[in-house]
């Protein structure tokens, strides 16, 4: 489905450039922000993590949180995979976060039609 999905965006990193290193140059930038371009950084992004597979713990290890193992309040949950889901996921994540004693910023979610609409806001 993903791979579908990112079919339709052309790509467009430059052939002398990486996924990692082009994006990396754009980012904070009005280059990265008409939709084709963010949303064949966003679909990419996922399917990178997907092909690499590794576990949340392997990923903690990986930034120098060593040995986490997630208490019983975290429990694994099966999300259905439509938009009203995205707001208990996001908290759910925040409060995974928070055991493993990481700060995460406020967040809060909007569902919109709105194709423009593609970058979240810091919320107060």
């Amino acid at each position: 489905m993903l791979e579908t999905a990112l079919s339709g965006f052309p790509n467009p990193i430059p052939e002398n450039k990486t996924f990692i290193g082009w994006y990396s140059e754009i980012w904070g930038t009005q280059k990265l922000m008409p939709v084709p371009i963010y949303g064949y950084f966003q679909f990419k992004s996922v399917i990178i993590a997907i092909e690499e597979s590794k576990d949340l713990s392997s990923w903690f290890d990986e930034i120098g949180i060593n040995g986490f193992v997630a208490s019983n309040s975290c429990k694994l949950e099966k999300y259905p995979i439509v938009a009203e889901s995205s707001t208990k996921y996001l908290n759910d994540l925040q409060n995974l976060l928070k055991v493993a004693g990481l700060k995460c910023p406020a967040a809060d979610i909007e569902l919109t039609n709105d194709p423009m609409t593609h970058c979240s806001q810091k919320a107060h």
